[in-house]
């Protein structure tokens, strides 16, 4: 008997995941085909994770690295010190020798051109080494010279350029996302080559030279950078290797509904009853960190479904990491002359932190479907976008809480809000690790064929 050919427009199940691509489907469909027959390919080569001991803070995408832009006089101080600087280029040019050589496990078995570097240990393999991201301050004639520093910077940068541009390579070939091209460097996409990094030398009197600062910078950078492609990399072949958050978080309510988080307004005290400027700040400024480590953990979840992220999440005043803090809800009340948290500026922040959390429920809802989980309710009041904005780092002056434009903040009100907050953020931090799997069992290990072939519709 004849086989039949069923157009997906004719089936309601394909014409779902192809609403905008019907022209194309044909073309889409077989070039996931052959994605997902290199992705068996190499997994049954054993192509394995990095081990990434950089000591560099993974981000969701590639990073700007600067070079120091004028000369820097440290002829009394101020100055980073040549043998340091040289010293520590030499553990980038072992990191990135590390990465070309496991990008060329992989590059070989797909056609594409080998990396080539000129130079560099590699002690163990697939295990990038430690970065040392401060150099000693110096000055006068041991500091490095200024010229000498930013021509070893820039090829340095060059060379994470390409093997930024090796990494992206490799991710096109298997239908997976792309780190943005975003160092500043100029990649060699014709030989894939690194250049040779020469020692640096000091300047004669320090007067022309790169600073401590500006060097520290710089290491920092590439170290975030190195460890954000290693992240990629390990993403890429071992989907399931993001470990769970970790919460310090007590006195919470986990929901599969985020309550409504009500925004305090301007209050006249009674009494002993305003919320305390030190505690209100020291509460936000807390959360802020929290929504910056769920962000972070989202946006790798989003990209691994070809959904669009949450941008700008460094916007937000706290920092990334993958441990949430605890923060207070039963702040002591207070009255006095500068002690209230002033009502203008708290009200702000509450409302940046309540719309942030929005933001995170509805990716987070996004999400939910492709891990057969029960999707958040999103109940708070806030307005998600696809930016989170600035939080704020502090409240303006104290304020005594009393009327004529000194009022404050009620105490209980503000309380309730907190622990709203802290709700919240436990209920998305419980979700996002039941998508990861180690909760629930119910981790990723390969995505949907649809979404290898592009034709995902989000």
């Amino acid at each position: 008997m004849a086989e039949t050919f069923i157009h997906p427009e004719s089936n309601p199940l394909l014409a779902a995941v192809l609403p905008n691509s019907r022209r194309d489907w044909r073309l889409n469909f077989m070039r996931g085909i052959a994605q997902d027959h290199a992705r068996i390919k190499l997994e049954n080569a054993g192509i394995g994770d990095l081990t990434d001991s950089s000591s560099g803070t993974a981000a969701a995408d590639a990073a700007a690295v600067a070079v120091q832009a004028a000369v820097f006089d440290a002829t009394s101080a101020g100055g980073a010190l040549r043998t340091d600087f040289n010293t520590q280029i030499g553990q980038i040019v072992n990191d990135l020798a590390v990465m070309c050589d496991h990008q060329n496990n992989v590059r070989a078995r797909l056609g594409l051109p080998r990396m080539i570097w000129p130079e560099g240990t590699i002690t163990t393999a697939g295990t990038i080494p430690a970065v040392t991201k401060t150099v000693t301050t110096t000055n006068g004639a041991t500091s490095l010279d200024y010229v000498e520093g930013v021509a070893v910077m820039t090829s340095a940068r060059n060379n994470l350029a390409t093997v930024l541009v090796g990494l992206n390579e490799i991710a096109a070939a298997l239908g997976e996302p792309a780190l943005t091209e975003a160092t500043l460097g100029t990649a060699d996409r014709l030989t894939h080559t690194l250049v040779v990094l020469p020692s640096a030398a000091a300047s004669a009197t320090g007067a022309s030279s790169v600073s401590k600062a500006a060097a520290d910078i710089w290491f920092t950078a590439m170290a975030a950078n190195i460890a954000t492609m290693a992240l990629q990399w390990n993403l890429m072949f071992n989907q399931g290797a993001l470990a769970d958050l970790t919460t310090a978080i007590t006195g919470d309510t986990i929901s599969n509904t985020l309550a409504a988080m009500t925004l305090p307004v301007s209050f006249v005290t009674a009494g002993t009853d305003c919320a305390p400027k030190a505690g209100f700040d020291t509460a936000i400024d807390l959360i802020g960190n929290n929504v910056a480590d769920l962000s972070l953990r989202a946006d790798l979840l989003l990209a691994r479904y070809n959904l669009l992220p949450l941008l700008d999440y460094t916007a937000v005043d706290g920092t990334a990491n993958t441990a949430l803090e605890d923060h207070l809800h039963n702040l002591t009340e207070v009255t006095g002359t500068t002690v209230c948290v002033e009502d203008a500026t708290g009200i702000a922040r509450c409302t940046a932190i309540r719309n942030a959390i929005a933001s995170l429920a509805e990716k987070v809802r996004l999400l939910a479907p492709y891990f057969g989980a029960i999707p958040l309710t999103d109940s708070t009041g806030g307005t998600a976008s696809s930016t989170i904005g600035i939080i704020g780092t502090a409240t303006a002056t104290g304020v005594s809480g009393a009327t004529g434009g000194n009022e404050s903040l009620e105490g209980t009100v503000v309380d309730a809000f907190l622990l709203a907050c802290k709700n919240a953020e436990a209920s998305i931090y419980s979700k996002l690790n039941e998508f990861t799997g180690t909760e629930s069992g119910s981790g990723f290990v390969t995505k949907p064929l649809h979404v290898v072939a592009g034709l995902e519709t989000h």
